[in-house]
């Protein structure tokens, strides 16, 4: 058998299969590792699901059944961060959201749907609102303000997007 140090031109193939079978020598695969991958990318879109899943069950009425309430609560959490909406039909097409911050503070809020973007900033007590925008498919930010007495420590925070 040849070795590397013979100086031996090796060819990649060999040279690769002698990699492997070192490294499995010195540092075999932990068991359980493919299992824990599959789960992993299993369960990455958790938090999706679970918006759409309290989006459903917070509206009363069964996915594709017009129900009789004009009112949604949705809930998006990240971390220690979260965000409470109600969401509420004017009528026309248009929708006004109230939102809650929890830990509450005040931070920039920035509503994007489409090509158009709306921006509030929530109180100290994470109070925020959009009297009036359109209708359809949403996506929210939160961003620390800008300033001298902003908290460095605070962190941005973006929903998947849901539909008003």
């Amino acid at each position: 058998m040849m070795s590397i140090r013979d100086h031996s031109p090796l060819s990649d193939e060999d040279l690769f299969s002698r990699l492997r079978r070192l490294w499995r020598q010195r540092d075999p695969m932990p068991a359980g590792l493919v299992d824990d991958v599959l789960v992993a990318l299993a369960t990455r879109d958790l938090g999706v699901e679970y918006a759409m899943l309290t989006m459903l069950e917070s509206s009363g009425a069964a996915v594709g059944v017009r129900g009789v309430s004009d009112v949604q609560l949705l809930e998006f959490a990240r971390g220690t961060r979260s965000i409470m909406l109600r969401v509420s039909d004017l009528g026309d097409g248009r929708r006004r959201v109230d939102g809650w911050i929890a830990p509450a503070a005040a931070l920039s809020v920035r509503l994007e749907q489409d090509d158009d973007d709306f921006t509030t900033a929530a109180s100290a007590e994470g109070r925020f609102d959009f009297p009036d925008i359109p209708a359809g498919r949403t996506r929210m930010w939160l961003q620390p303000e800008r300033g001298p007495g902003a908290a460095a420590a605070r962190q941005g925070f973006t929903t998947d997007y849901f539909t008003v």
